[in-house]
């Protein structure tokens, strides 16, 4: 039922940040895609002010509605593909509901090219 709803988009990667031990017992660390091509629908918020003054900033909210087959952890990287236009976001942590339409939903925040 959550495709019929929550279709429109695609998170194309889900990366996660893992850690593994080598045969020499070293910790390496890097980021692992865990998941490809998963249909979701990603909804802007809006427009707020970060800081005020002579150089106005802002930022925009962004919130990714996905199935619950799919998990998402906090600090995942997300790439999503919204009609033709990638957005790189880093998801927070998800909240799951259970009841009529089953799905997740988690804010993130836009990633800057040099986060990842």
């Amino acid at each position: 039922m959550f495709e019929d709803f929550f279709d429109t988009d695609v998170i194309e990667e889900v990366r996660r940040n893992t850690k593994t031990k080598t045969e020499f017992g070293l910790t390496v660390q890097g980021w692992e895609v865990v998941y490809t091509n998963v249909k979701c629908q990603l909804s802007a918020g809006i427009l707020r002010a970060t800081e005020t003054g002579v150089i106005n900033s802002s930022k925009n909210s962004y919130k990714i509605f996905v199935s619950n087959d799919v998990q998402i952890k906090q600090n995942d990287i997300l790439i999503v593909n919204k009609g033709g236009i990638k957005y790189k976001f880093k998801a927070n942590k998800p909240i799951k509901y259970t009841d009529f339409l089953e799905h997740q939903e988690i804010s993130v925040e836009e990633v800057e090219k040099n986060e990842t």
